[in-house]
């Protein structure tokens, strides 16, 4: 006999368009076939609790320049200063690497 462990629930409803395409029958759109498969109500006894330190993550400066010169290559950073600030927001610790976003257009705050 297989056991399962019980399916877990998201702790917040999150959509995106990956998850969406993913979707039979969604074409990408938050739909209602999107919503009903990734969006389940947490129950009062799921056992969810906060963690003991609130999660961090880091933005690292690109430095990738394919022929060496600076200002070639990837100029994409890895997260905007109003997603970071959001992240902040619902309680995470966010350090950003001097000069992560100059590349891309984001000075230093």
């Amino acid at each position: 006999q297989v056991s399962r462990a019980p399916p877990c629930r998201p702790h917040k409803f999150v959509l995106t368009r990956a998850r969406a395409l993913a979707v039979p029958g969604s074409q990408g759109l938050p739909g209602p076939a999107a919503m009903a498969a990734i969006s389940a109500p947490l129950l009062q006894d799921d056992g969810l609790q906060a963690p003991a330190e609130s999660p961090s993550l880091g933005v690292l400066s690109e430095g990738y320049a394919p022929d060496g010169r600076a200002g070639l290559g990837d100029q994409r950073v890895s997260l905007v200063p109003e997603a970071a600030a959001q992240l902040i927001k619902d309680g995470y610790g966010v350090a950003v690497e001097r000069g992560a976003g100059a590349y891309s257009g984001f000075a230093d705050k």
